[in-house]
């Protein structure tokens, strides 16, 4: 057991003197910690002086942005008064002209509505002179009999059938029915067949130019 405990005490007194710094070991330890503690100082230092010129110039800009002070503020340019003659009767003048030019406007407006409808009149009587809205007098043209008329004509005229007649004295009273349907002079009895007259024993009708007769009995 005691050569156990003198081994322990041995092992233990060689670890220490292994651990323990030497003469050469300890001034470069020492060296280094100073080193050390050097550098972290001047880091803090650079960094102090850092934040105070970030700090300067937050609250200082440059001066050369600045206006200067001493100078004094530029005065808005004034135009040069003129002073101005009123003239009263302008208004006047113009307001005469601008009535003296509105009648004749009107005038003129009222004279070319007048002769627009004075040349829409002769229009309309011109037209009807070139197509007379009843068929020429029977003396400017021949009626013939049916059979009379040419065989073209004949041909193309529609089937015609007189189913009612009624002759009066007085021209708005004459009625005659032709084909189912009542007409009275001056109508048209069927397509491109005009009633001129309706005469006691019959009708005188116009087609395509030609007048023929055609009675009831």
């Amino acid at each position: 057991m005691s050569y156990i405990l003198d081994a322990l005490k041995k092992a233990e007194q060689k670890r220490r003197q292994e651990t323990a710094p030497t003469l050469l070991t300890a001034p470069y330890s020492t060296d280094k910690r100073t080193k050390g503690r050097s550098r972290v100082l001047y880091l803090l230092v650079a960094a102090l002086l850092l934040n105070a010129g970030f700090l300067f110039l937050w609250l200082h800009p440059w001066r050369s942005q600045e206006p200067p002070r001493n100078a004094p503020p530029a005065l808005p340019q004034q135009a040069p008064v003129q002073q101005s003659v009123p003239a009263l009767p302008a208004p006047a003048v113009a307001q005469k002209e601008k009535e003296s030019g509105a009648k004749p406007l009107k005038g003129g407006r009222e004279q070319e509505r007048a002769a627009s409808e004075k040349a829409e009149r002769k229009k309309t009587a011109r037209e009807r002179s070139v197509n007379p809205p009843f068929p020429a007098p029977a003396a400017e043209k021949k009626v013939l009999a049916f059979g009379e008329l040419p065989v073209s004509v004949q041909q193309s005229l529609p089937a015609l059938q007189i189913s009612g007649h009624f002759y009066s004295s007085t021209p708005s009273s004459r009625i005659v029915s032709i084909n189912g349907r009542t007409v009275r002079e001056g109508q048209e009895a069927a397509e491109g067949v005009i009633v001129e007259r309706i005469t006691p024993d019959g009708v005188i009708l116009s087609f395509q130019g030609y007048r023929f007769h055609q009675g009831v009995f």
